[in-house]
Protein backbone atom coordinates (compact mmCIF):
# COMPACT_ATOMS: atom_id res chain seq x y z
CA UNK A 1 0.00 0.00 0.00
CA UNK A 2 1.29 3.46 -0.94
CA UNK A 3 2.61 5.68 1.82
CA UNK A 4 0.05 8.51 1.78
CA UNK A 5 -0.32 11.03 4.57
CA UNK A 6 -3.39 10.94 6.79
CA UNK A 7 -4.79 14.01 5.01
CA UNK A 8 -4.41 12.43 1.58
CA UNK A 9 -5.92 9.13 2.77
CA UNK A 10 -8.89 10.94 4.32
CA UNK A 11 -9.61 12.98 1.18
CA UNK A 12 -9.25 9.94 -1.10
CA UNK A 13 -11.53 7.89 1.16
CA UNK A 14 -14.14 10.67 1.26
CA UNK A 15 -14.09 10.91 -2.54
CA UNK A 16 -14.58 7.15 -2.93
CA UNK A 17 -17.41 7.13 -0.37
CA UNK A 18 -19.13 10.10 -2.01
CA UNK A 19 -18.82 8.71 -5.54
CA UNK A 20 -20.13 5.29 -4.43
CA UNK A 21 -23.17 7.02 -2.94
CA UNK A 22 -24.00 9.48 -5.73
CA UNK A 23 -22.29 8.27 -8.94
CA UNK A 24 -21.37 11.93 -9.51
CA UNK A 25 -17.84 13.39 -9.76
CA UNK A 26 -16.75 14.93 -6.46
CA UNK A 27 -15.61 18.54 -6.28
CA UNK A 28 -13.37 20.27 -3.73
CA UNK A 29 -16.20 22.55 -2.57
CA UNK A 30 -18.41 19.55 -1.77
CA UNK A 31 -15.61 17.94 0.23
CA UNK A 32 -14.80 21.14 2.14
CA UNK A 33 -18.41 21.31 3.33
CA UNK A 34 -18.73 17.65 4.30
CA UNK A 35 -15.23 16.56 5.35
CA UNK A 36 -14.26 16.43 9.03
CA UNK A 37 -10.78 17.69 8.14
CA UNK A 38 -11.93 21.34 8.15
CA UNK A 39 -9.79 22.30 5.17
CA UNK A 40 -10.45 25.01 2.62
CA UNK A 41 -11.66 24.14 -0.87
CA UNK A 42 -8.36 25.41 -2.28
CA UNK A 43 -6.30 23.11 -0.04
CA UNK A 44 -8.49 20.13 -0.90
CA UNK A 45 -8.25 20.99 -4.60
CA UNK A 46 -4.45 20.88 -4.41
CA UNK A 47 -4.54 17.48 -2.70
CA UNK A 48 -6.98 16.18 -5.31
CA UNK A 49 -4.64 17.34 -8.07
CA UNK A 50 -1.76 15.50 -6.40
CA UNK A 51 -3.87 12.35 -6.05
CA UNK A 52 -4.77 12.59 -9.72
CA UNK A 53 -1.11 12.90 -10.71
CA UNK A 54 -0.34 9.82 -8.57
CA UNK A 55 -3.05 7.86 -10.41
CA UNK A 56 -5.61 7.54 -7.59
CA UNK A 57 -8.17 9.88 -9.17
CA UNK A 58 -9.29 10.84 -12.64
CA UNK A 59 -11.24 13.78 -14.03
CA UNK A 60 -13.90 12.74 -16.56
CA UNK A 61 -14.32 16.31 -17.86
CA UNK A 62 -12.23 19.47 -17.49
CA UNK A 63 -14.93 21.29 -15.54
CA UNK A 64 -16.00 18.25 -13.48
CA UNK A 65 -14.86 17.01 -10.12
CA UNK A 66 -12.81 13.84 -9.65
CA UNK A 67 -13.74 10.20 -9.54
CA UNK A 68 -11.72 7.26 -8.21
CA UNK A 69 -9.49 5.41 -10.66
CA UNK A 70 -9.05 1.63 -10.45
CA UNK A 71 -5.89 2.35 -8.44
CA UNK A 72 -7.91 4.53 -6.08
CA UNK A 73 -10.51 1.81 -5.56
CA UNK A 74 -7.75 -0.73 -4.96
CA UNK A 75 -6.19 1.47 -2.28
CA UNK A 76 -9.60 1.93 -0.65
CA UNK A 77 -10.33 -1.82 -0.64
CA UNK A 78 -6.86 -2.73 0.69
CA UNK A 79 -7.51 -0.47 3.68
CA UNK A 80 -10.85 -2.17 4.28
CA UNK A 81 -9.17 -5.59 4.25
CA UNK A 82 -6.71 -4.36 6.88
CA UNK A 83 -9.68 -3.84 9.21
CA UNK A 84 -11.44 -7.01 8.07
CA UNK A 85 -12.28 -8.08 11.62
CA UNK A 86 -14.32 -4.89 12.05
CA UNK A 87 -16.40 -5.81 9.00
CA UNK A 88 -17.43 -9.16 10.50
CA UNK A 89 -19.87 -7.85 13.03
CA UNK A 90 -22.94 -9.41 14.59
CA UNK A 91 -25.61 -8.53 12.04
CA UNK A 92 -28.58 -10.01 13.88
CA UNK A 93 -31.23 -9.34 11.24
CA UNK A 94 -29.10 -10.98 8.53
CA UNK A 95 -28.23 -13.96 10.71
CA UNK A 96 -31.89 -14.52 11.55
CA UNK A 97 -32.84 -14.53 7.87
CA UNK A 98 -30.11 -17.07 7.05
CA UNK A 99 -31.12 -19.27 9.98
CA UNK A 100 -34.71 -19.13 8.72
CA UNK A 101 -33.64 -20.20 5.23
CA UNK A 102 -31.53 -23.05 6.66
CA UNK A 103 -34.54 -24.31 8.59
CA UNK A 104 -36.76 -24.17 5.50
CA UNK A 105 -34.61 -25.84 2.87
CA UNK A 106 -32.86 -29.19 3.17
CA UNK A 107 -31.77 -29.23 -0.47
CA UNK A 108 -28.32 -27.65 -0.66
CA UNK A 109 -28.79 -26.18 -4.13
CA UNK A 110 -32.15 -24.61 -3.27
CA UNK A 111 -30.80 -23.21 0.01
CA UNK A 112 -27.82 -21.60 -1.68
CA UNK A 113 -30.06 -20.17 -4.38
CA UNK A 114 -32.29 -18.56 -1.73
CA UNK A 115 -29.24 -17.17 0.09
CA UNK A 116 -28.10 -15.76 -3.25
CA UNK A 117 -31.42 -13.94 -3.62
CA UNK A 118 -31.10 -12.55 -0.10
CA UNK A 119 -27.55 -11.29 -0.66
CA UNK A 120 -28.40 -9.79 -4.05
CA UNK A 121 -31.29 -7.89 -2.52
CA UNK A 122 -29.10 -6.47 0.25
CA UNK A 123 -26.15 -5.47 -1.94
CA UNK A 124 -27.86 -4.56 -5.24
CA UNK A 125 -25.27 -6.74 -6.99
CA UNK A 126 -25.44 -9.92 -9.00
CA UNK A 127 -25.01 -12.72 -6.49
CA UNK A 128 -23.20 -15.74 -7.85
CA UNK A 129 -22.89 -19.05 -6.01
CA UNK A 130 -20.66 -21.80 -7.39
CA UNK A 131 -20.06 -25.21 -5.87
CA UNK A 132 -18.74 -28.54 -7.02
CA UNK A 133 -21.24 -30.96 -8.45
CA UNK A 134 -21.66 -34.21 -6.59
CA UNK A 135 -21.38 -36.51 -9.55
CA UNK A 136 -22.69 -39.65 -7.86
CA UNK A 137 -25.36 -39.76 -10.53
CA UNK A 138 -26.29 -42.22 -13.22
CA UNK A 139 -27.87 -42.28 -16.67
CA UNK A 140 -31.65 -42.25 -16.44
CA UNK A 141 -32.50 -42.36 -20.14
CA UNK A 142 -30.99 -41.92 -23.59
CA UNK A 143 -33.10 -40.57 -26.43
CA UNK A 144 -32.21 -40.34 -30.12
CA UNK A 145 -33.97 -37.57 -32.03
CA UNK A 146 -33.93 -37.13 -35.80
CA UNK A 147 -32.89 -33.56 -36.70
CA UNK A 148 -32.91 -34.01 -40.49
CA UNK A 149 -32.25 -36.75 -43.02
CA UNK A 150 -28.59 -37.13 -42.05
CA UNK A 151 -28.34 -35.81 -38.52
CA UNK A 152 -29.44 -37.30 -35.21
CA UNK A 153 -29.27 -35.86 -31.71
CA UNK A 154 -28.29 -38.08 -28.79
CA UNK A 155 -29.88 -36.79 -25.59
CA UNK A 156 -28.65 -38.19 -22.26
CA UNK A 157 -30.78 -37.50 -19.18
CA UNK A 158 -29.10 -38.05 -15.81
CA UNK A 159 -30.65 -39.06 -12.51
CA UNK A 160 -30.27 -35.49 -11.22
CA UNK A 161 -32.36 -34.32 -14.22
CA UNK A 162 -29.45 -32.63 -15.99
CA UNK A 163 -29.45 -33.07 -19.76
CA UNK A 164 -26.50 -33.43 -22.15
CA UNK A 165 -26.69 -33.57 -25.94
CA UNK A 166 -24.48 -34.44 -28.88
CA UNK A 167 -25.10 -34.52 -32.63
CA UNK A 168 -24.54 -37.61 -34.82
CA UNK A 169 -23.68 -36.79 -38.44
CA UNK A 170 -24.64 -39.61 -40.81
CA UNK A 171 -23.14 -40.44 -44.22
CA UNK A 172 -26.51 -41.33 -45.73
CA UNK A 173 -30.19 -41.61 -44.89
CA UNK A 174 -31.36 -44.26 -42.43
CA UNK A 175 -34.70 -45.89 -41.97
CA UNK A 176 -36.64 -44.99 -38.77
CA UNK A 177 -36.16 -48.58 -37.61
CA UNK A 178 -32.38 -48.01 -37.44
CA UNK A 179 -32.89 -44.96 -35.21
CA UNK A 180 -35.15 -47.03 -32.97
CA UNK A 181 -32.49 -49.76 -32.73
CA UNK A 182 -29.80 -47.19 -31.84
CA UNK A 183 -31.96 -45.79 -29.04
CA UNK A 184 -32.86 -49.27 -27.77
CA UNK A 185 -29.19 -50.33 -27.79
CA UNK A 186 -28.03 -47.21 -25.90
CA UNK A 187 -30.74 -47.52 -23.25
CA UNK A 188 -30.14 -51.23 -22.80
CA UNK A 189 -26.44 -50.65 -22.14
CA UNK A 190 -26.32 -47.25 -20.44
CA UNK A 191 -29.47 -46.89 -18.34
CA UNK A 192 -28.40 -46.94 -14.70
CA UNK A 193 -24.71 -46.56 -15.57
CA UNK A 194 -22.77 -44.38 -13.13
CA UNK A 195 -21.12 -41.31 -14.61
CA UNK A 196 -17.87 -42.35 -12.95
CA UNK A 197 -17.77 -45.55 -15.04
CA UNK A 198 -19.13 -44.10 -18.27
CA UNK A 199 -15.73 -43.89 -19.98
CA UNK A 200 -14.91 -47.55 -19.40
CA UNK A 201 -18.39 -48.59 -20.54
CA UNK A 202 -18.01 -46.70 -23.80
CA UNK A 203 -14.65 -48.33 -24.50
CA UNK A 204 -15.91 -51.81 -23.65
CA UNK A 205 -18.99 -51.57 -25.86
CA UNK A 206 -17.70 -49.79 -28.91
CA UNK A 207 -14.38 -51.54 -29.32
CA UNK A 208 -16.19 -54.62 -30.58
CA UNK A 209 -18.69 -55.33 -33.32
CA UNK A 210 -22.33 -54.43 -32.75
CA UNK A 211 -24.67 -56.69 -34.68
CA UNK A 212 -27.11 -54.73 -36.81
CA UNK A 213 -25.52 -51.36 -35.99
CA UNK A 214 -21.95 -51.84 -37.16
CA UNK A 215 -22.14 -49.04 -39.74
CA UNK A 216 -22.98 -46.44 -37.07
CA UNK A 217 -20.79 -47.85 -34.29
CA UNK A 218 -18.00 -45.24 -34.68
CA UNK A 219 -20.51 -42.36 -34.88
CA UNK A 220 -22.29 -43.52 -31.73
CA UNK A 221 -18.99 -43.79 -29.90
CA UNK A 222 -17.89 -40.28 -30.95
CA UNK A 223 -21.21 -38.84 -29.86
CA UNK A 224 -21.04 -40.45 -26.41
CA UNK A 225 -17.40 -39.43 -25.95
CA UNK A 226 -18.41 -35.84 -26.68
CA UNK A 227 -21.07 -36.03 -23.95
CA UNK A 228 -18.57 -37.64 -21.57
CA UNK A 229 -16.04 -34.82 -22.17
CA UNK A 230 -18.68 -32.18 -21.46
CA UNK A 231 -19.56 -34.01 -18.25
CA UNK A 232 -15.92 -33.95 -17.14
CA UNK A 233 -15.60 -30.21 -17.69
CA UNK A 234 -19.03 -29.42 -16.25
CA UNK A 235 -17.93 -29.83 -12.64
CA UNK A 236 -19.47 -26.68 -11.13
CA UNK A 237 -23.02 -25.74 -10.27
CA UNK A 238 -23.28 -22.01 -10.88
CA UNK A 239 -26.30 -20.06 -9.67
CA UNK A 240 -26.51 -16.40 -10.73
CA UNK A 241 -29.16 -14.30 -9.02
CA UNK A 242 -30.08 -10.66 -9.56
CA UNK A 243 -28.94 -10.11 -13.14
CA UNK A 244 -31.73 -7.55 -13.43
CA UNK A 245 -29.73 -5.34 -11.03
CA UNK A 246 -27.36 -4.56 -13.92
CA UNK A 247 -30.08 -2.52 -15.66
CA UNK A 248 -30.49 -0.26 -12.60
CA UNK A 249 -26.85 0.90 -12.44
CA UNK A 250 -26.30 4.35 -14.02
CA UNK A 251 -22.91 3.58 -15.58
CA UNK A 252 -24.35 0.51 -17.34
CA UNK A 253 -26.98 2.40 -19.35
CA UNK A 254 -25.14 1.61 -22.61
CA UNK A 255 -26.61 -1.53 -24.20
CA UNK A 256 -23.21 -2.82 -25.36
CA UNK A 257 -21.86 -2.63 -21.80
CA UNK A 258 -24.91 -4.54 -20.56
CA UNK A 259 -24.34 -7.27 -23.18
CA UNK A 260 -20.67 -7.57 -22.18
CA UNK A 261 -21.54 -7.91 -18.51
CA UNK A 262 -24.38 -10.40 -19.06
CA UNK A 263 -22.10 -12.50 -21.28
CA UNK A 264 -19.43 -12.48 -18.58
CA UNK A 265 -21.83 -13.51 -15.81
CA UNK A 266 -23.20 -16.33 -17.97
CA UNK A 267 -19.79 -17.64 -19.10
CA UNK A 268 -18.98 -20.70 -17.02
CA UNK A 269 -15.37 -20.79 -18.25
CA UNK A 270 -14.72 -17.18 -17.23
CA UNK A 271 -16.32 -17.69 -13.83
CA UNK A 272 -14.25 -20.84 -13.28
CA UNK A 273 -11.08 -18.95 -14.24
CA UNK A 274 -11.96 -16.20 -11.76
CA UNK A 275 -12.67 -18.62 -8.90
CA UNK A 276 -9.44 -20.58 -9.45
CA UNK A 277 -7.63 -17.75 -7.66
CA UNK A 278 -9.91 -17.72 -4.60
CA UNK A 279 -8.63 -19.41 -1.46
CA UNK A 280 -10.36 -17.46 1.29
CA UNK A 281 -11.34 -14.00 0.07
CA UNK A 282 -10.54 -12.33 -3.23
CA UNK A 283 -11.42 -8.94 -4.71
CA UNK A 284 -10.88 -8.13 -8.38
CA UNK A 285 -11.37 -4.54 -9.48
CA UNK A 286 -11.70 -3.88 -13.19
CA UNK A 287 -8.94 -4.97 -15.53
CA UNK A 288 -6.38 -6.17 -13.04
CA UNK A 289 -3.56 -8.34 -14.30
CA UNK A 290 -4.43 -11.88 -15.42
CA UNK A 291 -8.20 -11.64 -15.17
CA UNK A 292 -10.86 -11.52 -17.85
CA UNK A 293 -13.51 -9.37 -16.20
CA UNK A 294 -14.81 -6.24 -17.96
CA UNK A 295 -13.09 -3.03 -16.81
CA UNK A 296 -16.38 -1.64 -15.47
CA UNK A 297 -16.86 -4.51 -13.00
CA UNK A 298 -15.61 -5.53 -9.59
CA UNK A 299 -16.01 -9.00 -8.13
CA UNK A 300 -15.78 -9.97 -4.45
CA UNK A 301 -15.53 -13.72 -3.84
CA UNK A 302 -15.34 -15.76 -0.65
CA UNK A 303 -14.88 -19.49 -0.16
CA UNK A 304 -17.68 -21.45 1.54
CA UNK A 305 -16.06 -24.37 3.35
CA UNK A 306 -19.30 -26.26 3.97
CA UNK A 307 -20.04 -26.89 0.29
CA UNK A 308 -16.54 -26.47 -1.13
CA UNK A 309 -17.91 -23.57 -3.11
CA UNK A 310 -17.88 -19.80 -3.51
CA UNK A 311 -20.14 -16.84 -2.96
CA UNK A 312 -19.40 -13.88 -5.24
CA UNK A 313 -20.82 -10.41 -5.66
CA UNK A 314 -20.55 -8.89 -9.12
CA UNK A 315 -21.21 -5.20 -9.52
CA UNK A 316 -19.79 -1.93 -10.82
CA UNK A 317 -16.34 -0.73 -9.76
CA UNK A 318 -18.41 1.88 -7.87
CA UNK A 319 -20.01 -0.82 -5.69
CA UNK A 320 -20.36 -0.23 -1.95
CA UNK A 321 -17.29 -2.24 -0.89
CA UNK A 322 -17.71 -1.62 2.84
CA UNK A 323 -21.33 -2.83 2.90
CA UNK A 324 -20.77 -5.67 0.44
CA UNK A 325 -17.68 -7.03 2.16
CA UNK A 326 -19.48 -6.93 5.50
CA UNK A 327 -22.50 -8.75 4.06
CA UNK A 328 -20.43 -11.37 2.28
CA UNK A 329 -18.21 -12.15 5.27
CA UNK A 330 -21.15 -12.36 7.64
CA UNK A 331 -23.06 -14.72 5.34
CA UNK A 332 -20.05 -17.02 4.95
CA UNK A 333 -19.49 -17.04 8.70
CA UNK A 334 -23.15 -17.80 9.37
CA UNK A 335 -23.06 -20.77 7.00
CA UNK A 336 -20.31 -22.29 9.18
CA UNK A 337 -22.72 -22.63 12.09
Amino acid sequence: MADLSERYVKILTDIVDSYILTANPVGSRTLSKNSSLQLSAATIRNVMQDLEEMGYLSQPHTSAGRIPSLKGYKFFVDRLLNIRSDLVSDVKHLNKKIDHLKSMYDNEKVLLSEIGKLVSGITDCVSLIAFEKKRDVSVRKVSVVKIDERELMVVMILSDCEIYKSAMKLDHDFEPTVIERIEKYLNLNFNGEKISTLSKKIDDLFNKNIEGLEEVRAIMKDSLIEIQNVLKSDDLNIIAVGKDKIFEIPEFSDIEKIKTIINYVESKNKIKSLLNNVEDLNIVIGLEENNMIPDTLSVISAHIDQVDGYLSLIGPTRMNYRKNLSTLLNVVNQLKI
